[in-house]
């Protein structure tokens, strides 16, 4: 859809110089990418005195996430911003970790704080027409799994018709062949 055209200069520096530029978003993706691998060579176990820069690069990363968010909000306006279906993504990704704030640390919110690798995906156009693609073609591999259901269950039932009555311990001859 077509964005809206800003009244005032302010907003119109920010949509056309801020957010139109293509280092915005490729920065943001940076960061989210570098947050991600971070997140996922991170262990408390193996390196707990790492604890407090760990926690150090959250914070920033979560106050470059929410950065990127205002002035996306500034510079398209919130009803053009939320538009977007990838950018209630966001909202979850940075609602998860304004939670972790406020909640102790817990599996709940650490959960939340992975919803930041779908952010990656939606900065990535190539990515996203992927995931937008499978998501689209649920319905019919939902279809597909249900049939190879009722063949499996129609083989089963044959099965248990077939070799029901065979004793345990008694082989099984199936096909005698011409000469028996």
């Amino acid at each position: 859809t077509a964005m809206p055209i800003p009244k005032s200069k302010f907003r119109t520096f920010l949509r056309e110089r801020v957010y139109g530029s293509p280092v915005f978003s490729s920065f943001f993706t940076l960061c989210v990418f570098v947050n991600v691998s971070i997140m996922a060579l991170y262990s408390e176990e193996l390196y707990p005195d790492l604890a407090g820069p760990y926690d150090a690069q959250n914070h920033i990363f979560f106050a470059l996430m929410l950065l990127e968010a205002v002035l996306s909000v500034m510079a398209l306006g919130l009803g053009t911003y939320l538009e977007d279906r990838w950018v209630w993504v966001d909202i979850a990704a940075i609602a998860g970790s304004t939670l972790g704030y406020f909640v102790p640390e817990s599996t709940f919110v650490r959960a939340f704080r992975l919803t930041r690798v779908f952010r990656v995906i939606s900065n990535v156009p190539a990515l996203r027409r992927m995931l937008e693609t499978l998501t689209a073609s649920f319905v019919q591999i939902g279809n597909v799994v249900l049939l190879m259901l009722v063949v499996f269950s129609m083989f089963a039932i044959l099965c248990v018709n077939f070799l029901g009555t065979v004793r345990e311990g008694i082989p099984v001859i199936l096909g005698g062949g011409l000469g028996s």
